[in-house]
């Protein structure tokens, strides 16, 4: 994390000695919690007085930034430790974890992706991982199931406050990286509120170029009728991955904890 002159100096300004203090640093000076370790409250010194920043403390809010930028981004608590190492990489997450690692280079391509396979065969964690690398490399992401907004909006109807069509459709459209989770499995009831919403959202983010991610249970056929042309066109170009393993990540290995070992 780069420090500008002001702040480096307000730092200088409160920083403690190691001799002045006994207890090790748990918490940086921006308020992440780290490992144990020795330093002046996120700051090293060299031989000849030069500070440096502390590398745990600094690898400590780097993380710390991150997190909150998942937070802020709607990713469920239950998917927000959730790492690669959590999940069985049968096909096709190898190829979805190594975008991952050229997340840079998804997210200035403006190309879209579908993840399309039966509940629990890991889409949402997948999407959710996509936007932990986004994060992680100082992009904003949202992930966002339309039929809760579309049910969310409706609910507004009337009133002063609550989210209105016009500020969802800006909220998901600026954001670097979109996910769509469980598009098809919501309501398209009178007015078909949520295709409307799928379409002035899937325009802005084509004419701007930005990378949407739609997970479904629904086949890619499927799919395509459920958008219609118009919206499946806003799409374009598009990756579809199929989740066809046969595995069901939410049954835990084990069993639960209902029964005694």
């Amino acid at each position: 994390m780069e420090l500008n002159t002001a702040t480096k100096a307000a730092l200088e300004g409160l920083r403690v000695t190691a001799t002045d203090r006994d207890e090790l640093t748990t918490v940086t000076l921006l308020g992440a919690p780290v490992e144990p370790h020795a330093c002046d409250v996120g700051w090293v010194y060299t031989d000849d007085g030069k500070a440096l920043r502390c590398a745990a403390c600094e690898d400590a809010d780097r993380r710390h930034a991150a997190r909150q930028r998942m937070t802020t981004a709607g990713i469920p608590p239950r998917y927000l430790d959730v790492t690669w190492d959590d999940l069985d990489l049968v096909d096709p997450l190898p190829a979805i974890r190594q975008a991952a690692t050229r997340i840079p280079v998804v997210i200035k391509s403006g190309h879209n992706a579908v993840f399309a396979g039966p509940p629990g065969t890991g889409k949402t964690q997948a999407a959710c991982l996509l936007i932990r690398a986004a994060a992680e490399a100082g992009y904003t992401a949202a992930i966002e199931n339309i039929g809760r907004a579309a049910m969310r909006i409706r609910a507004a109807y009337g009133q002063e406050t609550g989210d209105t069509e016009a500020a969802l459709t800006t909220r998901l459209s600026d954001v670097d990286l979109l996910v769509l989770d469980d598009v098809g499995a919501g309501e398209a009831g009178e007015g078909k509120l949520e295709l409307r919403l799928l379409y002035f959202i899937t325009e802005a983010r084509q004419a701007a170029r930005k990378p949407t991610v739609i997970t479904t249970n629904l086949t890619a056929e499927q799919l395509r009728k459920f958008l219609q042309v118009r919206i499946a066109n806003r799409l374009m170009p598009l990756e579809t991955f199929a989740f066809t393993h046969g595995k069901n990540f939410r049954i835990p290995q084990g069993g639960t904890t209902w029964r005694a070992p």
